[in-house]
């Protein structure tokens, strides 16, 4: 059974964490001897961390538009894949606001998250919608309306966990 909303073809893929060994040789200078050098690296297309399964992010990018739940203001949410290890984080204003509880500000009724005094509200169904749905990696941009504004709200997903699952 499958749910007929904008979200349904955003499927998750993973990616494979590779190790890449590499040998190369080179010449010492006023030695006329050759040393094998050799170094272990993983590729950014993969992840970074062994963590025991694959790591998960979107198909394709999703958006939506809305009112904040609290705020009232108009707010566009898009969220996009991401490579492996990225985890997930908010772009606000050209800023890089990580989804982890170092940045998480006490706040009335919501779950905020704030750094360098730009912050982020009513994260906390969104993210429980991507907790449970698997998804690792995702870049999370949110546009408020207002120019001058440092403070934004998600807008609010209706029936969020839903359009994530689909019956294969």
């Amino acid at each position: 059974m499958s749910v007929s909303i904008p979200l349904k073809s955003s499927k998750l893929v993973s990616w494979k964490p590779v190790r890449v060994n590499v040998s190369y040789y080179c010449l010492v200078p006023n030695a006329s001897t050759i040393h094998k050098r050799s170094f272990c690296y993983t590729n950014l297309f993969h992840a970074l961390l062994q963590t025991g399964r694959l790591q998960q992010t979107l198909a394709g990018c999703v958006e939506r538009n809305g009112v904040g739940l609290h705020s009232g203001k108009l707010s566009s949410v898009r969220l996009w894949p991401e490579l492996a290890s990225r985890g997930r984080y908010f772009e606000f204003r050209c800023r890089s606001i990580p989804a982890a509880v170092e940045f998480a500000q006490v706040s009335p009724l919501c779950t905020s998250l704030s750094k360098d005094g730009f912050r982020i509200r009513t994260v906390e169904h969104l993210l429980s919608a991507l907790e449970a749905s698997g998804v690792d990696n995702c870049r999370i941009e949110i546009e408020g309306f207002d120019d001058k504004e440092i403070d934004a709200e998600v807008t609010f997903w209706k029936h969020c966990l839903v359009p994530w699952k689909e019956d294969e």
